[in-house]
C-alpha cells in the first residue's frame, strides 16, 4: 500500500470518527429511502409498461400485482436494482472517487486467518439458529418455497443463485454495514446506534418473510454482521459471511 492510499484511509477514518449533528440523520434517511425505493420505482414502471403491452385491453391491476410479487420477478428486480444502486450510492457518499468510496464503505483486503475466524463465528451462529428452528418447529417461509418452485430450469436456478448468493449479499452489506453504518457512526449515536439502526432497517427490507421468529433471526444476523464490521473495520468479511449464510440457506432449501 502506497503513501497516498494510507493518507486516504486516514482521512476517511478521521471523517467517520468526527461527530456530526443528529440533524444529519434526516438527510441520511432521505438518501436511504432513495437508495431502496428509486430502483424499485423505476423497474416497477418499466415492468408495468411491459405487462400492459403484453395484456393490452385485458390489463388488470390485481393480476399485475400478483405477477409482480412472484419469486422470479422479485429476484429479477433485485438483481437489476443492484446495478442501478451503484451511481446513487456513490452520490450519497461524501467522497469524490471510487477509492474514497471504498474507504468510506470500509471495503478492504482480506486476511486469510481473520477470514477463517469470522467464518467460524458465522457457522457457529448458523448452527445455533438452525437448532432453535428445529426445536421450535419453525415452518418454512412461503417466499423460500416459492423460490424453490420457481427454480425449475437452469436459467431460473442461475438467477436464484446469482441474486441470492452473490449480488444481494454484496449490495446489502455495502448499503447497511458500509454506507449507512458509517453515516450513523459519525453522529452522537456512535457505533452502537449504527449497529441497532442498520440492523432494524435490514429487517425492514426483508418484508418477504412473514414469521416473527424469522424476522428476529434476521435482526440478530444484522447485529452479528454489524459487530464484525465494528471489530474488523472491514465489510469484506461481512460480505463473505453473508454469502455463506445465503449459500447454506439455498443448499438446505434444495437438498432437504
Amino acid at each position: 500500500m502506497n503513501t497516498q492510499t494510507l493518507n486516504t484511509n486516514e482521512t476517511i477514518t478521521e471523517t467517520e470518527n468526527t461527530t456530526t449533528p443528529l440533524s444529519s440523520l434526516a438527510k441520511t434517511a432521505l438518501w436511504l429511502l432513495t437508495l431502496l425505493l428509486a430502483p424499485q420505482f423505476i423497474l416497477s414502471f418499466i415492468l408495468g409498461a411491459y405487462y400492459g403491452v403484453q395484456q393490452g385491453k385485458n390489463f388488470d391491476q390485481q393480476a399485475f400485482a400478483t405477477w409482480y410479487n412472484t419469486a422470479p420477478v422479485l429476484l429479477t428486480i433485485t438483481l437489476i436494482s443492484s446495478f442501478l444502486l451503484l451511481p446513487l450510492l456513490m452520490k450519497a457518499t461524501p467522497t469524490k472517487t471510487w477509492t474514497e468510496c471504498f474507504s468510506f464503505w470500509r471495503i478492504s483486503t482480506i486476511n486469510r486467518s481473520t477470514l477463517l475466524k469470522w467464518l467460524t463465528v458465522a457457522l457457529t451462529y448458523w448452527l445455533i439458529t438452525a437448532a432453535i428452528g428445529i426445536l421450535l418447529h419453525l415452518p418454512s417461509e412461503n417466499f423460500m418455497l416459492e423460490v424453490k418452485t420457481a427454480a425449475n430450469s437452469i436459467t431460473m436456478l442461475i438467477l436464484v443463485l446469482t441474486t441470492i448468493c452473490l449480488t444481494a449479499p454484496i449490495t446489502e452489506e455495502v448499503i447497511f454495514r458500509g454506507w449507512l453504518y458509517s453515516k450513523i457512526a459519525q453522529t452522537k449515536l456512535g457505533n452502537i446506534g449504527a449497529m441497532l439502526i442498520s440492523s432494524l432497517v435490514f429487517v425492514a427490507i426483508h418484508s418477504q418473510y412473514q414469521h416473527p421468529a424469522t424476522l428476529i433471526m434476521v435482526f440478530t444476523l444484522g447485529l452479528l454482521l454489524s459487530w464484525v464490521r465494528y471489530k474488523s473495520n472491514n465489510i469484506s468479511y461481512t460480505i463473505v459471511m453473508h454469502m455463506l449464510f445465503n449459500v447454506i440457506a439455498m443448499t438446505s432449501l434444495f437438498l432437504l
